[in-house]
């Protein structure tokens, strides 16, 4: 049976998929031989190796343990690997995907598919089944706050309500649109073989109606689920051998000895650049030590900058964006896959070296300063293996200064003559006041605007972060905390953008539940977090507080008389708010009052504010007359 993959998961638009394997069509005692033959294979082969490496004169005897030895190794190394890996996976055709599945996740299916034809359960409730005997699967459940054993009960329930037997035909349709789905979920987070987790967060997508109601029980979405089964996902990939965390720090042990500092490129044809590494920070260096590197969205504006740099004309990029929004990030991630050699052609093998402007003129006078960005440029010309990345690129091309006018004068020409390749970032003020303004400069690069990434992206980064706060105060975070610190992040706290604001949040709701002593963070501490920074009830209405909506105009003119159009348009508006039907990404409310002098226009300004916020002082009163 054949199955698409969905475009927006894995981006493998003329790919079909099946799902087929001898080991599914095996009955019990077929499948117990081969695993028989298969340890009794393997036990042969090492007691070989042993007794040929002792033979103490034969030299064939020796290389032929050391060649079995080294067989078994591999093999011990990659056994919980699968067959091929989703790297390899081709571009178009009809693809077989039985070979990239790791064992435990065939294994599962394996026995899903035998159980369910032999008890004649729904194939998905089988696999469920056998998921939830998985350490990383229970974890994710726990935390979206659902509870493994009442998960399980009601796993229970619905396969005793039994179905109809499907045929194996039917068997093998379901499981190759729930395997395709899996994969595509495996290539979005960048696996590079489908997972058990992959596979059960592909269930909560599948269009059964018993694994639909059994999600739905427990108010699972889909989306949630699959960023929820990131936390058991990134732990494992840290703790054994992965860097998936590695780049956003926190998850490595400390060394006293630092990165080791590589010029030289692997067709030893570079040459040292000591002026260039004296005020710059090579980007590659800290990529390889995995400092660095970690990138969550950004895939347009990063395939952009890619595409720019390797083209032979003009090969340089300005990334304008606000702070924190990931210019950094970016140009960090280009540095990690330039060591794992999955950029295209002409930037294999590069550095990617940031130039410090400010230690650059530090204490120099502007003939220094010119003379040392001459050396810089000769340097690289030289050396031909340098990407330079200048941060606050605005600084070059600022009026105010000799010493930046200085590096401008030196450094544009160099630039504009497409010597190397240059990666600048600014902020959109700074790219409009001083950068835009210079044609001639503008023109040599290619301007890429970095946007925030979306509230998706934010959780699915929140995720990283929350692992390492966890492991720095042992406090563990439910993954609905990770979701109510983005969501209030993006409604509440716009003067920053995602994932910065929603971090802050994070870390004092952590910070928050450790000084008394939690072990587990919820959402409540969050938006607690969140209304004590903001001074706005933000968390669902209490009894105590529906009685004062519901009752508001009351409250309000027990100490205001008259006004009871203003008072009743005022009370709608905030229970609009505090029922969830306000108009998202605006204010509560915005009124105008007009009327002479003494009529409460202030007074009732006041008593919103107490009854709403807690006192009149959190009321902010601007006096235009002053």
């Amino acid at each position: 049976m054949g199955d698409e993959l969905p475009k927006d998961e894995a981006q493998q638009p003329s790919l079909t998929f099946l799902f087929e394997d001898p080991r599914l069509v095996m009955g019990a005692s077929s499948r117990m031989m081969v695993r028989v033959i298969s340890s009794v294979t393997y036990i042969f082969l090492g007691a070989a190796a042993a007794a040929l490496l002792l033979f103490p004169d034969k030299m064939w005897a020796k290389a032929i343990g050391v060649c079995i030895a080294l067989f078994l190794l591999d093999r011990l190394v990659h056994l919980a690997d699968g067959e091929k890996s989703l790297a390899e996976l081709p571009h178009e055709g009809v693809v077989n995907l039985a070979p990239y599945l790791r064992p435990l996740a065939f294994r599962a299916i394996q026995e899903a598919f035998q159980k369910s034809l032999l008890f004649g359960h729904d194939f998905y409730l089988a696999l469920a089944e056998e998921l939830l005997q998985r350490r990383e699967v229970r974890e994710g459940l726990h935390r979206l706050d659902v509870v493994p054993e009442e998960f399980r009960a009601k796993l229970d329930e619905l396969l005793r309500e039994g179905s109809a037997a499907p045929s194996r035909e039917e068997q093998l349709a379901l499981a190759t649109r729930l395997v395709a789905a899996a994969c595509g979920k495996a290539l979005q987070n960048g696996h590079h073989y489908i997972r058990l987790a992959d596979l059960f967060a592909a269930l909560a997508t599948m269009e059964d109606p018993l694994i639909r109601r059994l999600f739905r029980t427990f108010g699972i979405e889909a989306d949630d689920m699959e960023r929820a089964l990131l936390f058991s996902i990134a732990r494992s990939r840290s703790l054994f051998g992965g860097g998936v965390l590695a780049g956003i720090g926190g998850f490595r042990h400390e060394t006293h000895r630092g990165p080791r500092h590589r010029i030289m490129n692997r067709a030893w044809t570079s040459r040292p650049t000591y002026t260039l590494d004296q005020f710059g920070t090579d980007f590659t260096d800290l990529a390889r030590q995995g400092t660095i590197g970690f990138l969550v969205g950004h895939e347009k504006e990063y395939k952009r900058m890619v595409d720019t740099l390797a083209r032979p004309l003009n090969p340089n990029v300005i990334l304008v964006g606000d702070p924190g929004v990931g210019k950094e990030a970016t140009v960090a991630h280009l540095a990690l896959n330039i060591i794992r050699d999955k950029v295209p052609k002409a930037l294999f093998d590069k550095r990617v070296v940031a130039l410090h402007l400010s230690s650059l003129v530090a204490g120099a006078s502007p003939e220094e300063v010119q003379q040392r960005l001459q050396r810089i440029a000769e340097e690289i010309v030289i050396a031909g293996n340098v990407i330079l990345y200048i941060p606050d690129i605005h600084n070059l091309v600022k009026t105010s200064g000799g010493e930046y006018m200085s590096a401008a004068d030196a450094l544009i020409p160099i630039v504009m003559n497409n010597a190397f390749p240059v990666v600048g970032a600014t902020y959109p003020k700074e790219f409009k006041e001083y950068v835009e303004s210079r044609s001639d400069f503008v023109g040599a690069f290619e301007v890429i605007h970095v946007e925030e990434i979306s509230e998706d992206e934010a959780e699915r980064l929140l995720v990283y972060h929350a692992l390492i706060l966890e492991q720095m105060t042992g406090v563990l975070v439910s993954f609905g905390a990770v979701k109510e610190a983005v969501r209030v992040a993006k409604k509440y706290f716009r003067q920053k953008l995602l994932p910065s604001s929603a971090e802050e949040i994070l870390k004092e709701a952590v910070s928050e539940a450790k000084k008394k002593g939690a072990s587990f963070l919820s959402p409540d501490v969050v938006v607690a977090v969140a209304e004590r920074k903001t001074t706005v009830p933000i968390h669902e209405a209490t009894k105590e507080e529906s009685e004062k909506l519901l009752h508001f105009e009351e409250i309000v003119h027990q100490r205001f008389v008259n006004q009871d159009e203003a008072v009743k348009v005022v009370a709608q508006a905030l229970r609009e708010y505090r029922s969830g039907l306000a108009r998202p990404g605006g204010p509560i409310a915005s009124f105008l009052f007009v009327g002479p002098t003494g009529v409460g226009k202030t007074q009732l300004a006041k008593l919103i504010a107490e009854i709403q916020f807690g006192s009149p002082e959190l009321m902010v009163r601007f006096d235009m007359s002053e």
